[in-house]
């Protein structure tokens, strides 16, 4: 889980249950009350995109940014895990349960890294 608080001092938390998945905490708050821009610099530091799509009032929907999952490709076939290669190709075809899996992989390879 990482967390920050924005200018405006709402709580943003992304978890790993679902890693397109923006979390705003706090009572009564509403993304509509967070800057666009915390919202978009947040993300980005998660290697994450927000391309301003909303699930409810206080879930954010992230998106993979362009090339990220044909990064990790390159990266399964050099590490010889066909198996990823396999679900990155899924993934670049449109399927949405292979693009949550890839970015799994890399919010968990993210977090790893520090």
């Amino acid at each position: 889980m990482t967390t920050t608080k924005t200018s405006t001092g709402h709580t943003l938390t992304y978890r790993s249950r679902n890693p397109l998945w923006l979390e705003i905490g706090g009572e009564a708050e509403t993304m509509q009350q967070i800057p666009d821009a915390e919202i978009h610099a947040f993300a980005t530091r998660l290697g994450l995109e927000w391309r301003g799509d909303v699930a409810d009032e206080t879930t954010l929907v992230l998106g993979m940014p362009a090339g990220a999952i044909a990064r990790l490709r390159t990266e399964a076939v050099a590490a010889g895990d066909m198996e990823q290669v396999r679900i990155c190709d899924e993934a670049l075809g449109g399927d949405a349960e292979a693009i949550l899996d890839c970015a799994r992989v890399i919010a968990d390879a993210k977090a790893q890294e520090g």
